[in-house]
């Protein structure tokens, strides 16, 4: 008796999340030109981690771009997410407010807005930002033609990091990394390129 092979459902792109992560517990499905929270509607999508996805999403309110980071179910529960949100509110009240003090604020990733989002996977905490760049790790070679960076650069980045932590210490919050590399390259802190400037965003990244 010949056996028959069950079609197959779906292909797995390199560089493409598993359909494996979509699951009860895991990341939610999102669709090009869905609209959540009647307000920021699907327009392409950025990239994902081990946490989530993030997209690229049109503001219905302001008509401005931002970047939308949908966190899997299971991650929305997390300490570590609850803290990222409370922390993300507090920097954002400071900034609002007069006694805030601006030095070094430039510095800081915008936030915009956070909410949850009900799914067939479960609740999904969505943080709203600033669209950003390329991570300060990604690909240097691609910028530059040696694998570092050029002095000049590597001292302002140094120079913004140091501003952009400092900022961080006078809204209370302190970075927990003990090694230079955690502060480059951890959920606090990261550098991103944009094309008229180096630039440092006190930033949470996506992974």
């Amino acid at each position: 008796m010949t056996s028959v092979r069950s079609p197959q459902l779906f292909t797995q792109y390199p560089g493409v999340e598993s359909i494996a992560y979509y699951r009860k517990g895991g990341f939610h499905p999102i669709h090009i030109d869905d609209v959540l929270q009647n307000r920021y509607r699907i327009v392409n999508k950025l990239g994902y981690g081990a946490y989530g996805t993030v997209w690229l999403v049109e503001d219905l309110n302001s008509g401005r771009c931002a970047a939308l980071k949908v966190l899997a179910a299971e991650a929305s529960k997390g300490s570590e997410v609850v803290s990222e949100v409370a922390i993300l509110r507090h920097l954002k009240q400071r900034q609002l407010s007069a006694d805030g003090g601006s030095e070094g604020q430039e510095f800081l990733m915008e936030f915009f807005d956070d909410f949850k989002v009900e799914g067939p996977n479960g609740t999904h905490q969505c943080i709203v930002t600033e669209v950003l760049g390329p991570g300060i790790g990604a690909d240097v070679d691609e910028v530059y033609d040696e694998d570092r960076y050029p002095i000049e650069i590597a001292k302002m980045l140094v120079a913004q990091v140091i501003r952009g932590v400092a900022y961080l210490h006078s809204c209370g919050v302190a970075h927990g990394g003990k090694r230079s590399h955690e502060v480059f390259h951890d959920k606090l802190i990261s550098i991103f390129y944009r094309p008229s400037h180096w630039k440092h965003i006190v930033a949470y990244t996506w992974d």
